[in-house]
């Protein structure tokens, strides 16, 4: 689904992918900053959610694809998964913030059922 800037690819499932970006569209951030200014940009993908087995699903989805996540209780009655991965971040990225994403052509052409 994305190419990382190493030249590997991070894989999912289409029915996973799917689900994921869908979930992500609707509830999800990512942004990056620096810790000190001219350093190294960090990223970081956010999961915003009332309901713990949500995020647990969108983790393990994550996870199988081999990116990294924590699910934290925010302590206000949310929970939060948070994933530092650089090359989903990244890949993210492309498809806007907040009011302004968007469904990309390539999966609005899948064919029906998908």
């Amino acid at each position: 689904v994305s190419q990382s800037r190493y030249g590997s690819k991070i894989e999912f499932p289409i029915d996973e992918w799917l689900d994921f970006f869908g979930f992500w569209t609707a509830e999800g951030s990512v942004y990056s900053y620096s810790a000190k200014k001219g350093k190294n940009r960090y990223f970081r993908l956010s999961l915003a959610q009332k309901n713990e087995k949500v995020l647990r699903h969108y983790s393990d989805i994550l996870l199988k694809a081999g990116i990294k996540n924590t699910i934290r209780d925010r302590k206000n009655g949310n929970f939060e998964l948070i994933s530092n991965n650089q090359d989903i971040c990244r890949y993210l990225t492309k498809f806007g913030k907040a009011h302004e994403k968007y469904i990309p052509k390539y999966l609005k052409t899948l064919p029906k059922g998908k």
